[in-house]
């Protein structure tokens, strides 16, 4: 199976399980464009799962998490032309078990992350694929922030183990009735 088959199934499972235009909200369709990037295979179908399971619109939900990151990559000090090199050269090695991703946003966030990718010495395809591999698997000292979604969405309780949410609010015992009666008689008679 070559890369080439796996971004067709992939692109197939998209069009099968979700809807293939998504309008950005605000947004006419001339703002909008395609940016197409290499992203690691196991990311891409941990990602566009757990996006699946959560129910969220995908490039809606990316364009809106992307729109802040950029600010954050844009406060990095650049790397410098050898380490920019470097970057490239260890991408360029790895491109045998990626994935191409198209992904519609506004041009203007396009635009942005050209922009601050080209200033900070950044390829473009490793700042988003980082970010990415951070949603779907988290980085080491942190959970994936997708799948503590994914696992709340599940299981409300996940966090707090088993609680009882509906004994306060959905039952009255006969005895706190009483208790209450009693009190209203008192308080009413003074």
């Amino acid at each position: 199976m070559t890369s080439n088959d796996v971004f067709i199934d992939i692109f197939c499972f998209f069009i099968h399980n979700q809807s293939v235009i998504t309008i950005l909200v605000g947004l006419k369709m001339n703002d909008i464009a395609v940016m197409t990037i290499r992203i690691k295979i196991n990311t891409a179908e941990k990602l566009f799962g757990l996006l699946k399971d959560i129910g969220v619109k995908r490039d809606a939900y990316i364009s809106q998490l992307l729109n802040e990151e950029v600010k954050s990559l844009a406060q990095h000090e650049p790397n410098s032309e050898k380490a920019e090199l470097f970057i490239r050269f260890k991408e360029s090695a790895s491109n045998n078990n990626k994935v191409r991703f198209s992904i519609k946003l506004s041009r203007k966030l396009i635009k942005k992350i050209n922009d601050v990718c080209t200033e900070k010495r950044v390829p473009r395809d490793v700042f988003v694929e980082t970010f990415f591999d951070f949603l779907a698997n988290g980085n080491g000292d942190t959970h994936s922030p997708l799948g503590k979604v994914q696992a709340i969405l599940h299981d409300p309780y996940w966090e707090s183990g088993k609680i009882d949410v509906y004994s306060r609010t959905c039952f009255v015992s006969d005895g706190t009735l009483e208790i209450m009666d009693e009190l209203n008689r008192s308080f009413g008679k003074a």
